[in-house]
């Protein structure tokens, strides 16, 4: 059963929809944050299962490069429960999001990318956050036929 990543074009937000068939794949996909049907379908890492492990369950051939991640280097924070630096410090914040993106291989928004540099520059965090939530989502790609 099928599970695809989308990305609203509308409001940025990337959100995950579980299909119960492959048939099913084709129905229009609505954003949960502000029910736009303009949406883009996202090509997410794939999940391997490599064999049961003693309890009975799959092991997940991703979960040692999470663990890798989680782990990270004893230069950077530790993480709290939801795998976000412990830190309050927001240069180290912003060093770590660029890391992430950067491992995972996902290209930051643009937005975000000044935010961070803002962040990493030394910039007030509350403005940067309160600027980067007011700005609007950047135009969708034109489609040319």
């Amino acid at each position: 059963m099928p599970i695809y990543e989308y990305r609203c074009l509308a409001c940025r937000r990337r959100f995950s929809v579980f299909y119960r068939s492959f048939s099913a794949v084709s129905e229009t996909a609505i954003c949960p944050r502000c029910g736009a049907t303009r949406v883009e379908r996202l090509i997410s890492r794939v999940t391997v299962l490599r064999g049961q492990s003693g309890d009975g369950d799959f092991e997940d051939a991703d979960d040692s490069f999470d663990e890798e991640l989680a782990d990270g280097d004893e230069d950077w924070p530790p993480l709290d429960e939801e795998g976000i630096p412990d830190t309050d410090d927001p240069r180290e914040l912003a060093q770590w999001t660029r890391r992430m993106s950067a491992e995972l291989g996902e290209p930051l928004d643009p937005a975000l990318d000044q935010a961070l540099t803002d962040l990493e520059r030394g910039a007030d965090p509350d403005e940067v956050f309160e600027r980067l939530e007011s700005e609007p989502p950047p135009e969708a790609p034109s489609e040319t036929a």
